[in-house]
């Protein structure tokens, strides 16, 4: 079967899969592995604040290792969308920030930490606009083309507009991830 460790995921996609042999696994395994067997949002557990959050969306037959965090929803429907909002400058802001405070230690993303950032649910407009967002990061191979970086900028002029933020609260924002991110993941 299928499986991914936090290093195959990147933002809006997978970097490398890998596979897992079931019948080696013991029944309190396969038992685990069973309770995430749905569409879910998988994250890197690890977030380090020159890299930020990486999340993308798995199906139901892909399994993770430990060194991700699983999240399931009860309705779909907003499945891209808080893959979208995990992967922004405002949830990567957020946990830099507000829940790290700017630490220069790796950090963990599971439901301590993730469960702070703050949700706003978007209208159906939004959210049609966030899904082929979304479509179009997925599809795109290299995720740290001009072309990627493109899309993404305008996921978060989206987000940004979802929640409300003035132009200050914007260049808090971007200024603020700029001078601590990598350039490789600010598009440089």
């Amino acid at each position: 079967m299928t499986c991914y460790r936090g290093d195959s995921i990147q933002r809006f996609g997978i970097k490398y899969p890998l596979y897992l042999d079931s019948s080696m696994l013991s029944s309190s395994e396969i038992n685990k592995l069973n309770r995430v067997r749905s569409k879910k949002i998988i994250v890197q557990n690890i977030c380090s604040r020159e890299g930020g959050i990486f999340a993308t969306v798995s199906k139901p037959e892909e399994v993770s290792l430990d060194t991700v965090t699983n999240i399931t929803l009860e309705e779909n429907e907003y499945l891209e969308y808080f893959t979208a909002l995990l992967n922004s400058k405002i949830s990567n802001f957020f946990m830099i920030f507000v829940v790290y405070l700017n630490s220069n230690f790796a950090m963990h993303t599971d439901k301590t930490y993730i469960g702070e950032i703050p949700i706003i649910i978007p209208t159906k407009e939004q959210l049609w606009i966030i899904n082929d967002i979304f479509n179009k990061l997925s599809s795109i191979h290299n995720k740290y083309s001009s072309e990627f970086f493109e899309e993404y900028g305008r996921l978060n002029k989206v987000l940004y507009e979802i929640y409300k933020l003035t132009n200050e609260d914007i260049l808090v924002i971007e200024e603020s991830l700029k001078d601590i991110m990598s350039k490789k993941q600010n598009g440089g």
